[in-house]
């Protein structure tokens, strides 16, 4: 029972990293590291100008 629910826990992290990551430039825990290293607020949104890897239009 435990390694199922381990398992269901691990599937569903990933899924929600992979989601949260191709509309953020960091983590949510990284960010606040950032902006209070440098003291100021660090835009976490990817800027629309970045080709995504699977994009093969941006390549050559």
């Amino acid at each position: 029972m435990f390694h199922s629910l381990l398992l269901l826990w691990g599937s569903v992290s990933c899924g929600g990293l992979l989601l949260w990551m191709r509309w953020f430039q960091y983590g949510p825990l990284e960010w606040v590291w950032r902006c209070g290293t440098y003291l100021s607020f660090i835009p976490i949104r990817k800027k629309h100008s970045e080709p995504r890897v699977h994009d093969t239009r941006a390549i050559g």
